[in-house]
């Protein structure tokens, strides 16, 4: 600073030294003016800084530094201090003059003093020029930030450590239903209900505590009062030393992703439950053969878990080796040509179950789009029985057919309304009409029915209506000729053909004419028989008397003391006599039995004596077969008893 002398004396010397380097000492630009305003003093910041030397500006009036658009904001502040009893300091903003002309902000404060009579302002004059270089960078980076944070397609809010808004953009004012001047300075308790916003609350906590970016899917009632789902992230806000001044978040709608995501996941359930549900084995595999979906009926049919077979290739596991190679170069050509024709066809194909069991399988094949690549579905059935019942289904039929055409029996095939769609030649030679009669369509089996026996042909009908089969029955048929044939029906519903059935006809006028001569024969015998044991019920007591008497006659004469060896002859008579007699009595019976002339006694006998005879009468013939015969009557058998003792011997 180049010394200056001031336009009014000070006080002393020493005073004044110190007074200048007071001014020299202050970092700021400093000028010194008089009461009439003009420059007393400059310190070498003032010149380092606009320019301006000392002998420039001292003698000057201050207004000098200012363009003249700012001289009565100066005077106003110069009035102010000048007509205050106890002057305050006073600081402004002005755009400063340089020596070079140069316009740069600054902020002037100015201080009087007053010191014995003597009146100085003092101007402290701060450069604004890099503050507000800052400051527009910082408006620039703010502009920045929100512009950015407006072009979002995001919710963005921001809130100091006392969870107050500081910031929120368009988006989430719209959410939340207000205009942001209404927004900032709330709390989340002043826009949310309590126990929403003390969650959030405690959200914020977290972030602060622990410093790090909080994640979460939110309900969120937005300004139109309808329950939405946002995704949240909060992460700490912090200064230029790193401590944490608060919270800045965003948010956005997800209720439609998350809608379509339970959507999805629902669906993927019912296909998952339609998959396992299928009775059928479904099996998705990639384009390189590899399992990508196994249901439940696969697991059963192969015997693996969908958790062991995911991943690995179709064809290793399933196939026989000698069709691995046809398996892989049919998926081939379909990605490379696009060729689908051996694709959505059932092929039959032998598979292996995790055992080693081979087993044929049905399968077929259709390719699905997944996920911009191709994917193929399997839809393959165990065939097996199917395959084993269809081949025995088809050897039955060709029985059957072989035996239609035989020709041993009759077949028709007939509705229940009496037309006859189809015979062979066994029928048509039963009933004597020719296949153009047949193909005629005039022949009927109820016109063919005599009227006697329509009655049965309805029974049949309706057994046939309501259970599919009905029992055989006899009738007869009028053939062409105007004779009468004896048949047998066996009849059954054919499944495949609505209110058709399958007849077959047996003629049986041989067996019944001889049924009808066995009959005859049969009435011939019984007359013949009844006859013959009417004589003998006629004859019995003719035929029995002999017989007693020749008994009668050899007791009386074993009572007449004969010779040993003529009693023994005698008693040999006796005893042929009497099983003659025996023998008699036997015939007699069965003939009055078939007579009906049969008779029961009821009378008073020893029952032991005669058990004890019947079998002495036989002990004779035992003995002359080398048997020993015994009778043993246990204690407990009644000694007398009512009944026949005859019938009882015989």
């Amino acid at each position: 600073m180049k010394p200056v002398t001031p336009p009014v004396s000070a006080s002393s010397d020493a005073a004044l030294k110190l007074f200048r380097l007071l001014v020299e000492a202050n970092p700021h630009a400093v000028a010194v003016a008089t009461s009439e305003g003009r420059i007393a003093l400059i310190n070498t910041t003032m010149t380092r800084v606009f320019g301006w030397s000392s002998s420039a500006l001292v003698g000057q009036q201050f207004e000098i530094l200012l363009p003249e658009r700012f001289h009565p904001a100066y005077r106003q502040c110069c009035q102010i201090l000048n007509e205050s009893v106890d002057p305050q300091p006073q600081s402004r903003e002005f755009m400063a003059r340089q020596a070079s002309g140069q316009e740069v902000p600054v902020e002037i404060g100015f201080n009087l003093v007053r010191n014995a009579g003597v009146q100085f302002l003092f101007a402290s004059i701060v450069d604004l020029t890099a503050l507000r270089r800052t400051e527009a960078a910082l408006r620039d980076t703010e502009a920045m930030y929100a512009s950015l944070v407006e072009s979002l397609p995001l919710k963005v809010f921001r809130k100091d450590l006392d969870g107050r808004l500081q910031y929120a953009n368009s988006l989430c004012a719209e959410a939340l239903g207000r205009p942001d001047s209404e927004l900032l300075g709330k709390t989340d308790f002043d826009l949310f209900p309590e126990e929403l916003a003390q969650k959030y609350r405690e959200d914020d906590a977290r972030v602060i505590r622990e410093g790090t970016v909080f994640e979460d899917i939110e309900e969120l009632r937005n300004g139109k009062g309808e329950l939405t789902e946002i995704h949240v992230l909060k992460a700490p806000v912090k200064d230029a030393t790193g401590a944490i001044v608060g919270i800045q978040g965003m948010f956005w709608d997800v209720t439609d992703r998350r809608r379509a995501e339970r959507a999805l996941q629902e669906s993927e359930a019912r296909k998952r439950a339609v998959l396992d549900a299928a009775l059928d084995c479904i099996v998705t595999i990639d384009s390189t053969g590899r399992v990508l979906e196994f249901n439940r009926a696969a697991e059963q049919t192969f015997g693996y878990s969908h958790e062991e077979v995911t991943g690995r290739d179709f064809g290793e596991l399933f196939l026989p080796p000698e069709d691995r190679k046809r398996h892989r170069a049919s998926l081939a050509d379909y990605l490379s040509t696009g060729d689908a024709s051996e694709l959505g066809q059932r092929v039959l194909q032998p598979a292996l179950r995790r055992n080693g069991e081979q087993f044929l399988a049905e399968i077929v094949l259709q390719p699905v789009p997944l996920d911009g690549s191709t994917a193929f579905t399997l839809f393959l059935r165990d065939v097996t029985e199917k395959h084993q019942t269809e081949e025995a289904l088809r050897l039955s039929n060709d029985r059957f057919r072989r035996l239609v055409d035989s020709n041993v029996a009759g077949f028709m095939v007939a509705t229940t309304t009496g037309e006859i769609l189809e015979a062979n030649d066994a029928l048509l030679a039963i009933i004597g009409y020719s296949r153009e009669d047949l193909a005629s369509g005039r022949l009927r089996w109820d016109e063919l029915t005599p009227p006697e026996f329509r009655h049965l042909d309805a029974r049949a009908v309706r057994e046939l209506s309501e259970h599919g089969v009905c029992s055989p029955w006899q009738k007869q048929y009028i053939r062409r000729d105007g004779s009468r044939v004896s048949v047998l029906l066996c009849v059954t519903m054919l499944e495949e053909r609505e209110g058709a059935c399958l007849c077959m006809v047996l003629d049986i006028s041989t067996q019944k004419a001889a049924e009808r001569q066995l009959q005859e024969a049969k009435e011939a015998a019984d007359s013949a028989n009844q006859a013959k044991s009417a004589f003998l019920a006629n004859m019995s007591h003719e035929i029995r008397t002999p017989m007693n008497a020749i008994i009668g006659m050899t007791e009386l004469v074993l009572e007449l003391g004969l010779p040993a060896e003529q009693r023994e002859y005698i008693r040999v008579v006796q005893e042929s006599a009497e099983s003659l007699l025996a023998l008699i009595n036997d015939v007699l019976d069965f003939s009055k039995i078939e007579a009906d002339r049969m008779s029961i006694d009821q009378l008073e006998f020893n029952l032991q004596e005669h058990i004890a005879g019947a079998v002495k009468s036989m002990a004779v013939q035992a003995h002359r077969r080398g048997l020993e015969l015994v009778c043993d009557i246990r204690p407990g058998v009644p000694v007398r008893a009512v009944g026949d003792p005859m019938r009882l011997r015989q």
